[in-house]
């Protein structure tokens, strides 16, 4: 009782004097603020789709709730400091640090969607990056990174993609949250206690957010991987569908789907319809890409994929993964046959193409493809519709800075130089290293 209503009195004697408290715990006061900084600044970065805040990602009440925990379990972190309770401010430094972890990983490791978008975009840009090159006078300042795509079945893959996924906001979190947990095990009285309970929240928060049974189902891709270099193909598709009943999110990766398409073939032969993703894909490789546009074919492979679920009691997740793997085969093949097309300047062939690869999905490398054909064609209305369709769904500076050129460009053929003089304005916004482009285009409006 002594104790507590001393360490009571010791809280408010420093309550009295924030500036002594500031003096003596600036890392803590520092910390604290970029916690804040990094908790409101970008969590998910996409290479197209641009960068998003945990308020673009949640509904503005769980935004709300959360900025508010941050806040009081930072309070509570500087009050157990004052009231110098070290074992129970090293309990919420924990728990601080796990809440940014889980919610890191919610948009990250363990959303497959958003894995799967971020793999579409990564290969779109490297598809634009192609397009946008045949531009006379191309950006000479654009980046020519390509984002890594999880295209693999391997554990590292998927944490490279998650990395690539996340951030600056939610890596500065959680990093300050690591260095806070650490500062105060260092400065703890009982460093085997506190190194102790460091343990146990870190297997507690392993196992909570999920990652036991991720790990669990790596593991079983791997034994799945080993039992087909043994040839027992049978037993591997069993393993791989245990790996999918653990973490459902392997479907959401294009090489675990053609591994288990892979299995299909081998055992079944080419007719059966889980065999054809790997089909397509083996076509695709060997560039035989008019073997692999069959629209109508797509349409049957999934009706008969639905109705092998039902008969063959195949999980959902898988079937949805080989329809997602069958269409954006099928959508590459499309762009692939319009970029042969595009180069060689055959613009009603390339416009067929790519107008059939959106026909099966909304994707960026068709409607950057339509923008230059209807340019070099001459259907300049066309080319500002399609330029600000596309703006509307690209949020990538060094694309979009492409886009309003080229949309500048149309504007000053229809005789609407006001508008194309704000259009490259726009472009030189965006991107002012070397937009030689843009400049040219300003200097004639």
């Amino acid at each position: 009782m002594m104790r507590a209503l001393s360490l009571l009195q010791t809280g408010l004697h420093t309550a009295t004097r924030p500036w002594r408290f500031i003096e003596q715990h600036p890392v803590l006061l520092l910390a604290a603020l970029l916690m804040l900084v990094g908790s409101g600044g970008t969590w998910v970065v996409m290479p197209l789709t641009g960068e998003y805040r945990l308020a673009d990602l949640q509904a503005a009440g769980q935004n709300g709730q959360f900025k508010l925990v941050v806040l009081g379990l930072t309070a509570l972190i500087f009050l157990t400091t004052a009231m110098r309770m070290y074992t129970l401010r090293l309990l919420i430094c924990f728990g601080l640090t796990a809440l940014m972890f889980c919610i890191a990983l919610s948009v990250s490791m363990l959303d497959g969607e958003r894995i799967q978008l971020y793999i579409t975009e990564s290969q779109a840009f490297r598809d634009i990056q192609h397009i946008l090159a045949l531009n006379a006078i191309p950006n000479a300042g654009r980046s020519v990174e390509t984002a890594l795509a999880f295209d693999a079945y391997h554990f590292t893959d998927r944490i490279r993609a998650a990395l690539g996924i996340l951030g600056w906001g939610a890596k500065l979190s959680f990093l300050i949250g690591c260095a806070v947990s650490l500062y105060c095990i260092v400065s703890s009285q009982r460093k085997l206690i506190a190194l102790v309970l460091a343990l146990i929240f870190a297997l507690t928060t392993f196992f909570a957010a999920g990652l036991g049974s991720v790990s669990l189902a790596y593991l079983k891709v791997n034994q799945g991987v080993r039992a087909i270099n043994n040839g027992e193909p049978a037993v591997a598709i069993g393993i791989l569908n245990e790996a999918v009943t653990l973490d459902p999110v392997l479907t959401y990766s294009p090489g675990f789907t053609l591994l288990h398409s892979y299995l299909y073939f081998s055992i079944y032969g080419p007719a059966t319809p889980l065999a054809k993703a790997y089909q397509l894909e083996q076509r695709f490789s060997a560039s035989r890409f008019t073997e692999v546009i069959d629209t109508n074919a797509l349409s049957a492979s999934a009706a008969v994929l639905n109705a092998g679920e039902q008969q063959l009691s195949i999980r959902k997740e898988l079937v949805d993964a080989h329809i997602r793997t069958e269409q954006r085969i099928t959508m590459d093949a499309y762009n692939r046959l319009g970029l042969l097309h595009l180069w060689r300047n055959d613009w009603g062939l390339a416009e067929s193409h790519f107008k059939s690869s959106l026909a099966i999905h909304g994707n960026p490398v068709g409607q950057t493809a339509l923008l230059r054909i209807y340019e070099q064609t001459r259907q300049f209305e066309a080319c500002v519709i399609t330029a600000e369709l596309l703006l509307q769904r690209t949020h990538n500076r060094s694309v979009s800075a492409d886009v309003f050129s080229s949309k500048g460009d149309c504007l000053s053929q229809l005789g609407r130089p006001a508008e194309a003089r704000e259009a490259y304005q726009q472009s030189i916004a965006l991107d002012s290293d070397k937009n030689y482009r843009a400049v040219k285009g300003l200097s004639g409006t």
